[in-house]
């Protein structure tokens, strides 16, 4: 079985579900209202835990009670949290979601997620490089996982990064991340940015591009485009995170960046179809038997 260390956030999702989203100075009436387990580093745990990796979380909650229910939930999910810590007198993260017509707007509060910096991930790097893939994102603390790129680099482990949510980031340490995953709005604060397949070119292989019903772009022997799977999108909250997710188990499987992508494109399109953040990320046995009614 294939080793992942994800190294991220753990928040509670308060979800509201209406027709369109609140505009500007707006107030609307929304149709439900969930509470769910989420943050970028549970989902990406969560989600490659379902497609079969063996995955170690790496991350801080608060002593609140939504962060004791998310252990809970992350345990549920065969997440390993051995090494999730608490931290007393502070709050886990929180994200405000608001899902309307096939899209979303997210406001999130780092709590907990925010204080998990550099002292933390040093104390477990000897675990976290262990793993055949490492994954990161950034609600955590900046330069922790700034930290964390250097180290991998150094230590010649593949770290699959998602700049999100996006802020000014060196070249030099972007190219120093195995790969980097982004979407059609964090591309273009990218160093240096020209267009989509400038960077693509640039970045020779290191950089993929998501961009929702409009499919991937990737560069292998040039750029390359795989179409979105043609599904109706019920909920589009998770779908990166399952994208990242899916994609660091098939690079942790030897897969190249092209067909990397081709999984984790399907695993994605799949998530949009069903609601929940998590609860709505395939499992290994759904991809496979789309997989294999979509080769008839």
């Amino acid at each position: 079985m294939i080793n992942i260390s994800v190294v991220g956030s753990i928040n509670t999702d308060f979800v509201f579900t209406s027709n369109e989203l609140p505009k500007p100075n707006e107030t609307i009436m929304g149709n439900q209202f969930n509470i769910n387990y989420g943050g970028k580093g549970a989902n990406v745990s969560v989600s490659a835990s379902r497609l079969g990796a063996k995955v170690k979380l790496f991350g801080a909650i608060g002593d609140d009670i939504f962060s004791k229910e998310n252990l809970k939930n992350l345990k549920n999910q065969k997440v390993n949290i051995a090494n999730v810590i608490t931290l007393p007198n502070t709050v886990g993260g929180a994200a405000g979601i608001n899902v309307g017509s096939g899209t979303n707007s997210i406001t999130v509060v780092s709590g907990a997620n925010g204080k998990y910096g550099k002292e933390q991930i040093a104390s477990k790097l000897d675990l976290i490089l262990s793993s055949n893939v490492v994954a990161t994102q950034l609600e955590t603390n900046v330069a922790g996982v700034k930290f964390l790129i250097e180290q991998c680099y150094k230590n010649k482990t593949t770290l699959v990064f998602n700049p999100s949510p996006i802020i000014d980031l060196s070249e030099n340490l972007l190219k120093k991340c195995g790969y980097i995953i982004v979407n059609e709005v964090e591309i273009k604060k990218l160093p240096n940015y020209q267009s989509d397949n400038q960077m693509l070119e640039h970045y020779n292989g290191k950089l993929v591009l998501t961009t929702g019903s409009n499919g991937v772009y990737c560069f292998e022997n040039g750029v390359k485009h795989i179409n979105s799977l043609k599904v109706k999108a019920v909920n589009t909250t998770g779908a990166g995170d399952t994208f990242l997710a899916a994609f660091c188990v098939a690079i942790a499987e030897g897969k190249k960046v092209f067909e990397a992508c081709e999984f984790a494109n399907v695993c994605a399109g799949l998530k949009v179809t069903k609601q929940g953040t998590q609860t709505g990320m395939p499992t290994i046995d759904e991809v496979n038997k789309f997989l294999k009614k979509d080769k008839k």
